[in-house]
């Protein structure tokens, strides 16, 4: 099988649009934490979250998610209309918060809205197939695999790959509950005060063929190496230190490399005591062995978690982090837990390096994990 290859990528979180800006706004250690924009901050003690403000409510997560489609469509050189081309989207939440406004405002929603078909129709005119993934926070991870998927048993000649989610009232509610404290900002693997805040996001990529690429004239991005996927289902909200493993070791399997290969390692790093602590260990056991310990950053201490967003959030990082040969810094991390200790955790500012092969982590509840391996092209495309 042909390499399959990412011709284009687009991205909208609370620090940038597009992915030149979105990733110079995370070298410099940008946050997106503001003050709560779409519903009354008085019901909560956290006043405060990683929102993109001055969106139109409701069907949020479906202007988003044409937004990052669209640039990736344009950055690749690919009409909407292309034959062809499937679009699977991995969302989280979906458009959760547009039925709370119809619950609660009587905004209209038509059911078909939860699928998101009949935005990318009406706002891109695609009528090709749409496949929606709704797998917690690791469904862009997982959206990609099943890209893979489809390229490689010629089900498709291009496969667009989003992931979107928004901030909804009744799950920063619950998070609101669990987390003890009012938190400064998410800490990827640091010490206490623990907790993960919320993120709106969107991003896409464009997948194809190494050799269709090249027929049209356009230079890969990056290679999808593999895609380790596992569903341990241990427990409804907790990580499970090997299904963590068995999703890392086969991403790295798939893609014929072996962890003293990897460069860098975006890690899922959701802040809570028991995401970090798990995922720490996990990292231990399966890169322990190395001699120099793998760079590991996490991304969400700026735009927080996007939930289903995430792992393609984290793959448009890698992706310009090899181009770039910079690794963006952990923010807000001074002290880490104990777990973490032995980790090369990138903080305070952006690490130059050579980053030829990527590892992008995404886990979510149910024990759905998602590992991506993305590796630098030697014909790649400049700025």
């Amino acid at each position: 099988m042909d390499d399959l290859v990412i011709t284009g990528a687009g991205v909208i979180t609370s620090i940038g649009r597009g992915r030149l800006e979105f990733f110079e706004a995370l070298c410099r250690g940008e946050s997106g934490l503001g003050p709560l924009a779409y519903f009354e901050p008085r019901l909560f003690k956290q006043r405060s979250a990683y929102e993109i403000p001055g969106q139109t409510e409701p069907l949020r997560s479906s202007r988003l998610l044409c937004l990052a489609a669209r640039q990736a469509l344009e950055d690749a050189g690919v009409e909407p209309d292309e034959q062809g081309m499937v679009v699977v989207v991995g969302t989280g939440l979906r458009e959760l918060r547009s039925v709370e406004l119809w619950h609660t405002r009587g905004d209209e929603l038509r059911p078909e809205r939860l699928h998101f078909a009949d935005a990318l129709r009406e706002d891109l005119g695609f009528e090709g197939l749409t496949l929606t993934l709704s797998n917690a926070c690791a469904a862009s991870g997982f959206a990609l695999g099943v890209a893979e998927d489809l390229l490689e048993l010629g089900e498709a000649e291009r496969v667009l790959v989003a992931g979107c989610d928004t901030l909804t009232e009744s799950m920063f509610g619950l998070l609101d509950r669990v987390n003890a404290v009012e938190l400064p900002a998410l800490r990827p693997f640091g010490a206490p005060p623990k907790g993960v805040l919320m993120g709106d996001g969107a991003a896409a990529v464009l997948l194809e063929r190494r050799d269709a690429a090249r027929a049209r004239g356009r230079s890969p991005l990056g290679v999808v190496k593999g895609v380790g996927m596992s569903c341990d289902a241990y427990n409804a909200t907790a990580p499970r230190q090997d299904g963590i493993v068995a999703a890392m070791r086969q991403a790295q399997r798939r893609a014929r490399i072996a962890p003293a290969d990897v460069d860098l390692l975006v890690a899922h790093g959701t802040g809570t005591e028991q995401n970090d602590r798990t995922e720490a260990l996990a990292i231990g056991e399966v890169f322990g062995r190395r001699t120099v310990p793998v760079p590991v950053t996490g991304l969400k201490s700026m735009v927080g978690h996007t939930s289903g967003a995430s792992g393609l959030v984290g793959v448009v990082a890698a992706l310009e982090a090899m181009r770039r040969a910079l690794i963006p810094p952990t923010a807000h991390v001074s002290a880490l837990i104990d777990e973490a200790r032995d980790l090369d955790l990138v903080a305070g500012d952006a690490r130059a390096a050579e980053v030829r092969v990527a590892q992008v982590n995404a886990f979510g509840f149910g024990g759905l994990n998602a590992v991506v391996i993305l590796e630098r092209p030697e014909d790649g495309a400049g700025a």
